[in-house]
């Protein structure tokens, strides 16, 4: 079997322009699962009366749903459903006005929050309690020293994991192709509907991942190194 190696550049050149497309699929989907699972990890890990409960059950339930899964019922929902909902409320939009773009956020936001939540949960029990019983005595409140003391230490351990969980972020995003999202992926294969080269597109598409991926790495290494420092004065 012969590759085309010219039209590997046909689908890379073509696939590129949508790079920012990609990057949007990886990055709003870590701000919001930093956001919310920083919400979630603290209710699950201090136990917050009549919380604690009923997020433990939604992250195990979500845990075991395929991100795939997951993007399709969302996309099925607002095909399906949104304009129903829509009419009952008087709303003039439809789904037809609707990108498919913002129900991909949607749903690689619902992976990232809980795959986040547990790596900030992670790092909140790694906290030991004689750290909050030290605050405590010198008249620190609870928030205080969450604030203060355990918050710092949280994200110098988290750190690390981020980037990794930036990378599945940006390999995960891939599955946005499912419902029509022009990003990488969806992009290269265009080039190949003609030629029928979808090895090469491939190949293009995987190239380009691979790309990004060592730059999230490089700089996820440069960070850490950064804060270093802190992570040894704290120790």
């Amino acid at each position: 079997m012969s590759i085309n190696y010219p039209q590997i550049l046909v689908s890379l050149n073509y696939a590129v322009k949508f790079v920012p497309v990609t990057l949007l699929l990886t990055f709003v989907p870590l701000l919001l699962g930093i956001l919310i699972g920083g919400v979630i990890a603290i209710v699950r890990v201090y136990r917050i009366r009549f919380l604690s409960y009923a997020v433990d059950v939604s992250v195990t339930i979500f845990k075991g749903i395929p991100s795939t899964l997951i993007i399709l019922i969302s996309s099925l929902f607002f095909t399906k459903a949104f304009d129903n909902f829509a009419k009952a409320f008087n709303w003039s939009i439809r789904t037809k006005d609707i990108n498919v773009i913002y129900i991909a956020l949607f749903a690689l936001s619902i992976t990232a929050t809980v795959s986040i939540s547990e790596t900030i949960r992670g790092a909140l029990l790694s906290i030991e309690q004689n750290q909050y019983d030290a605050a405590y005595s010198i008249g620190l409140t609870k928030f205080q020293t969450f604030q203060r003391i355990i918050l710092p230490q949280v994200f110098l351990v988290i750190i690390p994991t981020l980037s990794g969980n930036l990378i599945g972020l940006l390999k995960g995003s891939s599955i946005a192709f499912l419902i029509g999202v022009s990003e990488i992926l969806n992009s290269s294969l265009r080039t190949a509907n003609a030629t029928y080269a979808f090895l090469e597109a491939y190949i293009a598409a995987a190239i380009i991942y691979w790309g990004l991926g060592i730059l999230i790495e490089i700089s996820g290494k440069f960070i850490e190194k950064k804060f270093s420092c802190y992570r040894r004065n704290l120790a």
